[in-house]
Parts: C-alpha cells; structure tokens; sequence
C-alpha cells in the first residue's frame, strides 16, 4: 500500500510539475456531496464537479489534445481491487451497499487512464427502518 501511494504520488508530482511548466492550471475533482453527515437511504449519489478537465467518453492518445481537456473517472468502492469507469458529468449513483459506512474513491484520470487528481466520498447507509404496518398480529 505504501509503494502505491509513494508511485502515485511521484507520478503526481512529475504531472504537477509538467502542468505549472506548461502554464496551464491543473485538472482537480471536487466532490460536492454527500458528507459523513448525510446518511443515504438504500442509494447513495456521489454529486462531483470537475475543474480544468470535462468528463466525456473519449479515450487514447488522440484524446489528449481535446480542447477543453477531458478525462473520466476510476470509482473505486471500500477498497476494492476493481473498479469501474464514470465517463459522464452526472452524479455517481451506487445501489446495493450494506448498511454501515463506506469510503467511495473518484480517481479523475486522463484519456489514458492515467490518474490526475482523486477524492473519496465517505458516508454511510442507514439501516433500514421496519414498517409498523408491516407486522401481522392475530
């Protein structure tokens, strides 16, 4: 885990420094809700925005000169080894999860796949709440 953050933070840090020698500002993702002290009820939505880079379904080397620049996102949920690819500017809409907390990474990445900027969402489900009604008394 280390190595990993220590690989990703020199790949970083070489993008930072080409994007400033290039003048240009650098690609951010910002996530916009929800907040630990939102708790979702069985969905969760991931609001995000984007600065210096568009969402779009546009991949390889041809992509990179787009102008504006565009990219997609790797999401990543609770740690998992996979994850999956958000190429559009809506929300990230995850149905299914366990009640309890959970940590959803967005990895803004470029048409290459190779990671720009990344945050993670952290909330949790609620439990679901027995209906009342629900119960059959005799």
């Amino acid at each position: 885990m280390t190595f990993k953050l220590a690989v990703l933070g020199s790949f970083m840090g070489l993008l930072l420094g080409f994007a400033q020698a290039e003048g240009k500002p650098l690609p951010r993702i910002v996530i916009d809700s929800p907040t630990p002290d939102q708790p979702a009820q069985k969905v969760a939505i991931i609001q995000f925005h984007t600065e210096n880079m568009k969402i779009a379904p546009s991949y390889g080397a041809a992509a990179l000169a787009l102008v504006p620049p565009v990219g997609h996102l790797h999401v990543t949920v609770d740690g998992n080894a996979w994850h999956w690819v958000h190429a559009m500017e809506g929300p990230v809409v995850i149905q299914g999860l366990a009640p309890g907390l959970h940590r959803v990474a967005l990895e803004l990445a470029d048409p290459l796949h190779r990671p720009v900027d990344s945050q993670t969402a952290v909330f949790s489900i609620a439990a679901p709440v027995a209906d009342a009604g629900s119960e059959h008394m005799h």
